[in-house]
Formats: C-alpha cells, sequence, structure tokens
C-alpha cells in the first residue's frame, strides 16, 4: 500500500512525498512511489503514532472504571497506538511476577492497541523486581502514598531498587515525597488541596531520587513546574514528562471542575502552567497520566485523583501546534520517538524504513470540539468536554492494518501485540 502526496513528519522535517508500507512495516519514503494500492492523501499530514508512556487502564481490580478493550480503543481514538500501562493497584497488585505475566495476558487477549507493561516496586519485593526485568518497560517507584503498597518510605529500600533493577530500563518515579504534604491535605475543598499540596512535595522528591539514583536511568512522571523539569535535568540520565493537564489547566479550573480536576501532582497555578510551555525544549516527553474514575466517585466527598486523557492527548496537542505554541516535527519527539527511545522500544515511533506501520493521517485544518458521547473511556468524562480543538485525526494505522477511521473502530480486541 502506498499513501501518496503527503506531508510525512520525519525524524527532524516534514516531507512531501509518499509512504509505502507492507507487511506490518514501513518499506519506502519517497517521491512518485509506484505499486498496486495508492491512497491520496493530499493536503493532509502523516504523523507517526503517539506512544503514551503513563497510562492507569484499570485492569484487573478496576475494570468499573475502565480496562484494556476500553482504554486501548479511547487510545487508538486518540491517535495513540501504543501504550504503557503503570502498575494496577489491586486485582492483584502489580508487584509480583505472577501478576504480572497474568495482566501481560489479560492485555493480550483484550487490548486493540500495542502495549507494554511498568511493574510496581515495594518496601521488600526485590527478588520479583530483578525477575521483572526483561518482562516490563520500566519499574514505577511511588514516594508517598499510594495503591497497593507501593508506597517506598525508606532510603534503603530505594537504594536496593535502583541496585536490583535492569539498569538498561529507566525507573518511574512519582515524586512527591510524602513528609513534604500536609497532614490535612485530602480534607481540603480542591482547590486548597491544589496549592496545599504544593510544587515544594515534588522538588524535594526529584532531589532524593536523582541523588539516590547516583547516575542510573531515572524518569520523572508528570512534572508540573519549570522548577522541576530544571531540577530534574541538572543530573545525569535523568528524563521528564508533562502531562497535557498540567498544560492546559490550572488551579483557577477547578472553580469548574471540582473534583473532576482532582489529580496528584494537582494542577498548579496559572503562572506555573504558562511556564510548563516555557520548557518545551527541555521536557523529554508529553504522557497522559490516563487515571479513569466514576463519575459517583468523583462525585464523593473522597474524591480519588486522577483524570482521563489517553484519548485528547494528541487532539489539544494538535490544537496547541495550530496556535504556534510548538512545531509537528517537535511534538511528534515528545509523543512519539522520544518515549519509544527512553522506553526501549525500538520499532514504535518513528516514521522510517523497517519500523512498524504504526501512523496517522491527520487533517490539520479541521476544527471540531469535544463532547461527551464522543469518548470511548468507560468513565465517560472529561475535564475537555466542549473545548475547541483544531486538527482532526482520520485514520489511524497500527502495523499495516487501518484500525480506526473516522470515528469507527475496525479491528477486534486482542490485535493489540506487546511492544518491543
Amino acid at each position: 500500500m502506498i499513501i501518496k502526496d503527503a506531508k510525512i513528519v520525519l525524524r527532524n522535517r516534514i516531507f512531501d512525498g509518499d509512504l509505502q508500507y507492507e507487511r506490518g512495516k514501513i518499506k519506502r519514503i519517497g517521491k512518485n512511489l509506484s505499486g498496486d494500492e495508492k491512497i491520496s492523501a493530499s493536503g493532509h499530514y502523516i504523523l507517526p503514532g503517539a506512544v503514551d508512556a503513563h497510562v492507569h487502564f484499570r485492569d484487573p481490580g478496576g475494570t468499573q472504571k475502565e480496562d484494556f478493550e476500553s482504554g486501548s480503543i479511547a487510545a487508538l481514538a486518540g491517535g495513540v497506538t501504543t501504550v504503557m500501562d503503570m502498575p494496577s493497584y489491586s486485582g492483584p497488585a502489580t508487584t509480583t511476577i505472577k501478576a504480572l505475566k497474568a495482566k501481560l495476558k489479560l492485555a493480550k487477549e483484550k487490548s486493540c492497541c500495542d502495549y507494554a507493561l511498568h511493574f510496581g516496586a515495594t518496601q521488600n519485593n526485590f527478588k520479583e523486581v530483578k525477575k521483572a526485568g526483561k518482562l516490563c518497560a520500566g519499574l514505577k517507584m511511588f514516594f508517598s502514598k499510594s495503591g497497593g503498597g507501593m508506597q517506598l518510605s525508606t532510603r534503603k529500600a530505594i537504594e536496593k531498587h535502583f541496585e536490583t533493577f535492569n539498569r538498561k530500563k529507566p525507573v518511574i518515579i512519582h515524586c512527591e515525597e510524602e513528609e513534604a504534604i500536609p497532614e490535612n491535605a485530602e480534607e481540603l475543598a480542591p482547590s486548597e488541596r491544589a496549592t496545599a499540596r504544593s510544587a515544594r512535595a515534588m522538588m524535594v522528591g526529584i532531589s532524593k531520587a536523582c541523588i539516590l539514583a547516583n547516575g542510573r536511568k531515572l524518569h520523572v512522571a508528570h512534572a508540573t513546574t519549570a522548577e522541576e523539569i530544571d531540577l530534574a535535568k541538572s543530573f545525569p540520565n535523568v528524563t521528564c514528562e508533562v502531562t497535557p493537564h498540567h498544560l492546559f489547566l490550572s488551579i483557577k479550573d477547578l472553580e469548574l471542575l471540582g473534583n473532576y480536576g482532582k489529580t496528584n501532582p494537582p494542577l498548579r497555578r496559572e503562572a506555573e502552567r504558562l511556564a510548563l510551555w516555557n520548557r518545551l525544549d527541555s521536557i523529554d516527553i508529553i504522557a497522559s497520566d490516563h487515571a479513569p474514575h466514576t463519575r459517583k466517585e468523583k462525585e464523593s466527598v473522597s474524591a480519588p485523583p486522577g483524570v482521563p486523557g489517553v484519548e485528547t492527548m494528541l487532539p489539544l496537542m494538535l490544537t496547541a501546534v495550530n496556535d504556534g505554541k510548538l512545531s509537528l516535527v517537535r511534538l511528534c519527539q515528545l509523543m512519539c520517538s522520544r518515549p519509544a527511545e527512553i522506553f526501549g522500544l525500538k520499532k514504535k515511533g518513528e516514521l522510517a524504513v523497517g519500523k512498524d506501520a504504526d501512523f496517522l493521517i491527520v487533517d490539520m485544518n479541521e476544527s471540531w470540539r469535544l463532547h461527551e458521547e464522543d469518548l470511548h473511556s468507560k468513565c465517560g468524562w472529561s475535564p475537555f468536554v466542549n473545548y475547541g480543538m483544531k486538527g482532526k485525526i482520520r485514520s489511524v494505522v497500527l502495523r499495516g492494518k487501518e484500525a480506526y477511521y473516522d470515528g469507527k473502530l475496525l479491528i477486534k480486541p486482542g490485535y493489540g501485540k506487546l511492544a518491543r
């Protein structure tokens, strides 16, 4: 198959020409390519399929909120062809090899997009972590309270995990330091909670993680301020991510969103949000931290933190490109090639000969508005409902097969494969 006359977003430039793929791989990129089957993409862009390194698909243990089937469909609808799922908190927690293998089996049976899994560190699962090094994409650590008993509260445990886990793969840190979070923070109203659970907790945790890592690969999850990014990037072998909700929302939005905007780390002040955009040259990746919860949970007094985002991440960033905040080339580095590089997915993230034929056909000129009924996540809501977008994903191709077209899923659960 040959896609003709497109604007093809390569690693460092946009190329006007054709893309040919065969047997699930990109075969040629050039001008005036010849072949039997051709599709014109004149006036459209071809982007690599996005790689989301941070999702919580809740499978197993929380499938009333999301599972691999619904989450992967939402991913494809949003132009994400590969996801990396964070360790489950329950059903059981992904902190043993047995649980990891069971989760891999679930993903194989249910996922529509390609996937990889992260493993969870606890205070004492060092032997399991060592064995998991070949099966997972990264090791997740929490410095604050989390589900699944994954908070690491002692320096000794942290250092031992740094020593034990596969050094070729990154350790991912939720850096909020528990001791730097006020004890009453979770009792406060959303905006007050966001102010109390300040960036200081992230700064303390980043400092601790980077010093104890002693030069090994470290990935700072969901940085929220320019200062956090500057601190993390001052250490060797440290990468960092930013989420769309921290780029597009601030504390002032909590007046309308309430608990629907409650997340960890919290939204920051408007000035801090704007400063994040000025660090796009330092940020390594953009990841959704897709963390769906039901409406009933979000409307309760003790609402859990987290917002869905895998389906809205790329449309929001395409809108930012149209607004002149970054280039399409830089966007694809942040959301495609760089996450694939950091987590060792050699076949993903780039439009190049020999890579998997994962790509999107995008109309950058189409304006549209996100409606609730368009969403595919089980949770059924988004903080970006009614948000005006510009840049429409027309088609999603995964390993050479059209998986999603104009709002319709064209593949069955189980088509997704473990990404390598």
